[in-house]
């Protein structure tokens, strides 16, 4: 084991990005700027540059309704043109897989510096509590419009490319409606966040409010319930505006809807977290006055003693967790019953559709849509494993925070040898991924007896249960990375190469990528399992890919000094 040497006394950084709150907030978030904005910049590019090649015969559709039974994913406007079809199979869900990112990102906005202790000595210098969070949210507004900036970049280029005239307005405005959307999702991630003890849990609450945002928009969409609580979502805003359709446009007041809402959730988690203890959660209203009893130490020591979650570093990782893990799985199973029921309302229309339109197979990426298994296929298991690796990302997050922290003097002074420690945490991603594979197995069985809609229930298992090894792939990573990156530099790298993995094979079809590339994605060995079955071969390649990454994390780990 390396040697701990005395470390020399560090001397005052002169960089600029170490003179404010906010300038070194934004230095840290440098990484995930690069990884997010240039990566969905250029996929979208590629899918703007071949939209011309596609959007003709798409067009064909548009004079029918049967476009209409796919209004869940947005509002089909002018498809026949190379802007409409950039719009509805890739613009109009960028900023809920941008979200993904800002929610991670906006639930640390406090909580990473309460976890790991630098909070207490933020607030030691001469900064008020308001001052701290105002310039770590305009040090995440900036990083946000760098990444929209990119984006906006990308699609010019992609719009060029496929000779449709420039219509810079158009273009910039695409990308502030991707900022506000974004933002408020990142928004209202902390505002969660001032709630919980835990990044993770606030992320959590907030990726379920985000899941079921869509999903409830989506399903007011297409008419299945009152209109005005299109109103209550903030996905419905977000698909007002099309503005680099010619005939369509920006709608300025969903704009100044979503900038409101991103000002208030800001302006009340600011108002929240003023008044709140650090580390303790935000209370809406004063206690009774009463003075709370106190327990004799010993009492106390005996009470602790008896905890099963305090007898173990496994248990109590898993009592630490639990909530986030249980956030993850509501906002899974509610999208997984609500999809069948969107399955159901449309399965007459599609059928019919797909034995006359083959060109449906350009738009939703070759499933077989006159199929129950195929349209549960296209509508949940599109997105799903994506969702998933992001929460096994969160999962394992925790394990990299502490080591950033350097707090594990204190179990590691117990007779337990080092390389069980991480082995024991990782138990929490193995949990995490194993119940959101079981959620996602029978949500859908549960939907469809309500729905009265055939589904096979091995298929389900099979496509419920290929999202564990993506799981523990995307965990070990983190793993392998924990002790040698930053915690927030991790979240962008890993965070970014899923959703690059994700997009690439999500608009292969359309950008026709080479084998090899896509064989890089973990996404394209899940496949499509419900239709074609369990990759086998490539769920083999995965889970030992997992247990080398996580092999080299625990090697690391039990080698070195943790404060190197």
């Amino acid at each position: 084991m390396a040697t701990i040497a005395a470390r020399p006394a560090m001397a005052p950084s002169k960089s600029w990005t170490f003179r404010a709150v906010w300038s070194k907030s934004l230095r840290a978030y440098r990484v995930a700027i690069l990884a997010w904005g240039i990566g969905i910049g250029l996929l979208l590019m590629a899918t703007a540059a071949a939209s011309s090649s596609v959007s003709g015969a798409v067009g064909q559709l548009s004079q029918t309704n049967i476009l209409q039974s796919f209004a869940f994913f947005g509002d089909p406007v002018a498809i026949g043109t190379p802007q409409g079809y950039t719009t509805f199979k890739f613009l109009g869900l960028l900023p809920l897989f941008l979200g993904i990112w800002m929610v991670i990102a906006g639930a640390r906005l406090t909580r990473a510096d309460e976890e790991n202790g630098a909070l207490d000595l933020l607030l030691g210098a001469p900064i008020s509590r308001a001052r701290y969070l105002t310039e770590k949210i305009i040090a995440f507004a900036l990083g946000t419009i760098i990444i929209g900036a990119l984006v906006t970049l990308g699609l010019i280029v992609g719009l060029a490319a496929a000779k449709v005239p420039l219509d810079l307005g158009g273009d910039v405005m695409a990308g502030v409606n991707i900022i506000l959307t974004a933002f408020v999702y990142g928004a209202l991630a902390l505002f969660f966040s001032q709630f919980t003890r835990t990044s993770g849990a606030g992320a959590g609450i907030a990726g379920a409010y985000m899941a079921v945002d869509f999903v409830v928009a989506g399903a007011m969409r297409v008419g299945k319930g009152p209109e005005f609580i299109s109103g209550l979502t903030i996905n419905f805003y977000s698909q007002l505006s099309k503005p680099i359709i010619p005939t369509y446009g920006a709608n300025p007041g969903a704009l100044i809807v979503l900038l409101a809402m991103s000002v208030v959730l800001s302006v009340a988690s600011v108002w929240l977290f003023v008044r709140r203890d650090a580390g303790d959660v935000a209370k809406l209203w004063a206690s009774s006055g009463h003075v709370a009893r106190r327990v004799a130490p010993a009492t106390s020591m005996a009470r602790a003693q008896g905890d099963l979650s305090l007898r173990g570093v496994m248990a109590r990782s898993l009592a630490a967790n639990w909530l986030s893990i249980f956030w993850w799985m509501v906002g899974l199973a509610v999208f997984g019953v609500y999809a069948v029921f969107i399955a159901k309302s449309a399965e007459d229309v599609i059928a019919k559709a797909f034995k006359t339109s083959p060109v449906l197979q350009a738009i939703f990426g070759g499933s077989n849509l006159a199929t129950n298994g195929g349209f549960i296929q296209a509508i949940e298991f599109s997105f799903v494993p994506f969702v998933s690796v992001l929460a096994a990302m969160f999962f394992a997050i925790n394990w990299a925070s502490d080591l950033d922290r350097a707090r594990l003097e204190t179990l590691l002074s117990e007779p337990l040898p080092r390389w069980r420690l991480p082995l024991e945490r990782f138990v929490v991603v193995v949990v995490g991924v194993v119940a959101l594979g079981l959620v996602v197995w029978l949500s859908p069985l549960v939907g469809g007896a309500a729905a009265s809609f055939s589904l096979d229930a091995g298929s389900l298992a099979a496509a419920g249960l290929g999202i564990i090894p993506l799981g523990l792939v995307t965990g070990a990573l983190v793993y392998a990375l924990a002790g040698r990156v930053p915690s927030g530099v991790i979240l962008g790298v890993v965070g970014g190469l899923a959703s690059l993995s994700f997009l690439a094979e999500l608009l292969n079809d359309l950008l026709k990528l080479p084998t090899w590339t896509l064989n890089l994605s973990i996404f394209h060995v899940y496949g499509q399992p419900i239709t074609d079955g369990i990759n086998w071969t490539g769920t083999i390649v995965l889970l030992v890919i997992a247990a080398a990454l996580l092999a080299i994390g625990v090697v690391r780990f039990a080698r070195e000094d943790v404060h190197n």
